[in-house]
């Protein structure tokens, strides 16, 4: 029970989060309870809407590991800018339209190492390095070549917004955002009711 517990939790902040974005003002208790009320429901949106985002990442990169290690170094990015004042979320990160905030010193202070995310991860380093590499290749990070650490290419990130091209971070993000859009529109409507 402790684990449903949990889940009911996590659900709930999740949507309780979403309801922000749009004038709902439905209390975090309300919403707590409407799922544990119909958890059935709830918790099959959730877990198609993360098979559906676990599929596409397997699709793309043909290997989840990427995914953990890219998901890594965002949030390693993200948590070092919010630390120094530039960006407070993930969205503020990801929108902003110039990256102006961002310097290359700043990008650099974010970077991961391969051993942080091997002990992370539990990937062995080896397969970290030759993945991390991976993602070098695909413009994704860049690696200091003294330091020998990770960090991601600010320029890609801009394209988020700008880009009609063929890009692997930008159609994942724009997969991503679509997926878990479709989830809180269900989720959110069936609240409302």
């Amino acid at each position: 029970m402790g684990i449903i517990r949990e889940q009911i939790n996590s659900l709930s902040k999740f949507i309780f989060q979403q309801s922000k974005f749009i004038p709902l003002n439905i209390p975090l208790s309300k919403i707590e309870r409407e799922i544990q009320d119909n958890y059935s429901f709830y918790w099959y949106h959730f877990l198609n809407t993360q098979l559906q985002y676990i599929k596409f990442w397997q699709e793309e990169l043909k290997d989840l590991e990427m995914l953990l290690m890219g998901l890594q170094t965002l949030i390693q990015a993200v948590k070092y800018l919010k630390t120094t004042g530039n960006f407070q979320t993930l969205d503020s990160f990801v929108l902003n339209k110039s990256l102006k905030g961002i310097n290359s010193t700043d990008i650099k202070n974010t970077s991961i190492s391969a051993t942080s995310v091997s002990e992370v991860t539990g990937i062995p380093r080896a397969n970290c390095i030759r993945k991390l590499e991976k993602y070098v290749k695909m413009k994704i990070l860049e690696k200091d070549m003294a330091s020998k650490r990770y960090y991601l290419v600010p320029g890609q990130l801009s394209l988020v917004r700008h880009s009609s091209s063929r890009n692997v971070l930008v159609d994942g993000m724009r997969h991503t955002i679509s997926i878990f859009s479709e989830f809180s529109s269900t989720i959110l409507k069936s609240l409302v009711r």
